[in-house]
């Protein structure tokens, strides 16, 4: 009987202390800005401890709001919050009888203010091209090869017709390029901007060359096959050199017995270098090649009467020795005394330079620059037309000599320089002389062989 009686008592007391912190509560106020303007629409949030139960709410148009708690425990967090303003919180305990609470709030600006930026965008400056391609073909038809390419071996770097061996589409010939199956004559080859003859520039000199083989793009003109440009590259600040010796000879070849006979087998030489740097810095520069080649190879003429080289061109020893002895009745002169090897001695040289200012401030004109390239070549053969058909003194000299002067003049125009005025010339110079050892009228021997 205790025992019931004093459950009934515990059970009595936990029903007041358990009603006692469950009753009832509100929240009400108004939120404004820190300057007193109403803010509509904030989040007004209660957090009810211990339970983390909440209460959510917005404020109207006035800014007020007023949230009902109905099992309040005395203990809560409330949260105000809008966009663009720091939120407020603050911890609220009931104190005495006093259900509700009042908390006005003020949210500060929580944007951040800069000075004031301005942008400004400048139209670039043109960009000179009569001195380079300034772009760099990539596609198929449109291929631009590095004047030091490892494709090629170094007796043939900066060879025209070497390179459009690497190129698709182009084929090389005797008569040289061909695109589309058209002759060499249908192209167009040009050094930094201007027409070039397309001949062999020293292979140390740092340029870079373009095949172009799209003539219905109206951008080029000059060509209905392909459209080679080369173009010589300028110097810099830093200075940097290159140098290659070639040398081949008759032991390191592989060959028939008749190829030593004919000229196939010869001993060649080539020494080249070049260079690029500054002859004043941040204003001249300079870049150069310079190649000196020298072959020999040995070919035999019908004075020799050599019957390996005879027989290759279906003439016999007989005949040949009986054409000499009728020659020589009749007093021809048959023997010019020059000994049967074909010397080719080659010299070139090619050098640009270049005045430029540094770089100038954003929005400045940019100063005038100009550049101006020189380059010459010279080759001698002796003796030429040399066969094992041919007598001596039926040979000669030969020697080609071509040189060629280019410059450039680049000025910027307008206001910040929108407009480039360009102005390039060049002026070339050829010659091809071949001396014979004897001023004498030439002739040709039909030699007709019956068979038994």
């Amino acid at each position: 009987m205790w025992r019931a009686w004093t459950l009934a008592v515990a059970l009595a007391a936990f029903s007041r202390a358990t009603a006692a912190q469950t009753r009832p509560d509100s929240v009400r106020g108004r939120v404004t800005s820190d300057s007193g303007a109403v803010i509509s629409g904030a989040d007004v949030i209660i957090t009810v401890a211990p339970t983390t139960n909440t209460v959510r709410q917005t404020t109207d148009s006035a800014g007020r709001y007023a949230l009902a708690i109905p099992d309040g425990t005395g203990e809560y967090i409330l949260y105000i919050g809008a966009t663009g303003r720091k939120p407020f919180r603050v911890r609220l305990t009931r104190t005495g009888k006093d259900s509700t609470f009042v908390v006005d709030a003020k949210l500060a600006s929580s944007i951040t203010t800069v000075a004031t930026v301005r942008v400004a965008a400048r139209k670039p400056h043109p960009t000179a091209s009569l001195n380079g391609d300034g772009t760099t073909g990539t596609s198929g038809n449109d291929k631009t090869v590095d004047g030091v390419n490892g494709a090629l071996p170094p007796d043939l770097a900066n060879n025209v017709d070497a390179m459009a061996t690497l190129i698709p589409g182009l084929a090389v010939g005797s008569g040289g390029i061909s695109a589309f199956g058209m002759s060499s004559d249908a192209n167009n080859t040009t050094l930094n901007g201007m027409n070039f003859s397309g001949g062999d520039l020293p292979r140390d000199l740092r340029t870079s060359t373009r095949f172009q083989t799209s003539p219905w793009d109206p951008t080029i003109g000059g060509a209905a096959g392909a459209n080679i440009s080369q173009s010589i590259s300028g110097g810099a600040n830093i200075a940097s050199r290159s140098a290659h010796l070639t040398f081949d000879d008759p032991s390191l070849q592989f060959s028939d017995p008749i190829a030593s006979h004919i000229g196939q087998e010869y001993s060649n030489i080539s020494l080249s270098e070049g260079g690029s740097g500054a002859y004043a810095l941040d204003q001249l520069y300079y870049s150069y090649g310079l190649q000196l080649t020298r072959r020999t190879a040995s070919v035999a003429s019908l004075n020799a009467l050599d019957a390996a080289a005879l027989s290759l061109s279906g003439v016999s020893r007989d005949s040949a020795a009986k054409l000499l002895q009728t020659l020589g009745a009749l007093h021809v002169p048959v023997s010019a005394g020059v000994a049967p090897r074909l010397t080719t001695t080659g010299l070139s040289f090619a050098e640009r330079i270049d005045h430029r200012l540094p770089t100038i401030p954003q929005g400045s004109t940019p100063l005038p620059s100009w550049s101006l390239t020189a380059l010459g070549s010279y080759r001698s053969a002796d003796p030429t037309s040399l066969s094992p058909s041919a007598i001596s003194t039926l040979a000669g000299t030969n020697t080609n000599a071509s040189g060629m002067l280019l410059g450039s003049y680049v000025r910027y125009l307008g206001k910040d320089g929108g407009y480039l005025n360009e102005l390039s010339s060049a002026i070339s110079y050829s010659e091809n002389r071949g001396t014979p050892y004897l001023s004498l009228p030439g002739g040709n021997v039909l030699i007709s062989s019956v068979l038994a």
